[in-house]
């Protein structure tokens, strides 16, 4: 026990008291206790282990009238009569179809802008396009980068 922590006086009396009694013996035989539940667990077990071996019989059954069902298919293919078909050449029509000019789609999606009021949906839109504003705190200054000393909480408050 570690000296820096010294118990109150009032528990280093029950302290004395518990470090005088002694341990009671146990009458458990541990070693036979542990022999009688693996030989139980095994038991039990056994009673209710139908269910694979009953899977693997049925299993076992089918593999091999799907074979013989093979096998009896494979010798009467070879006595089976090959006939020959002529193919002759059929006209197809053909269409032709006039090119049409290109339609040009002007119409843009108006950069949404995020607000307090702007739901949820909105702003994963806007991450998954890469459109957020930059916070006050990362504006460029003269096309150099300056770091300002913010806390979170500054941040927060300017993200929301």
């Amino acid at each position: 026990m570690s000296t820096k922590h010294n118990l109150p006086p009032e528990l280093a009396g029950f302290e004395a008291r518990l470090r005088a009694e002694p341990l009671a013996a146990s009458g458990v035989d541990r070693d036979g206790l542990m022999y009688q539940a693996g030989w139980a667990a095994a038991e039990a077990s056994r009673k209710s282990g139908w269910l694979w071996p009953t899977t693997s019989v049925v299993l076992a059954a089918s593999v091999v009238v799907l074979a013989a069902l093979l096998l009896s298919s494979s010798s009467e293919m070879s006595s089976v009569a090959r006939v020959e078909v002529e193919t002759k050449p059929v006209a197809v029509p053909v269409v032709v179809v006039e090119p049409k000019e290109p339609v040009i789609n002007t119409w843009r999606q108006p950069k949404l802008r995020w607000t307090s009021r702007s739901p949820f949906l909105v702003m994963r839109e806007r991450a998954l396009r890469m459109e957020f504003d930059e916070p006050d705190s990362m504006a460029w200054a003269d096309g150099d980068y300056v770091p300002k000393a913010v806390t979170a909480r500054e941040l927060m408050q300017e993200i929301l």
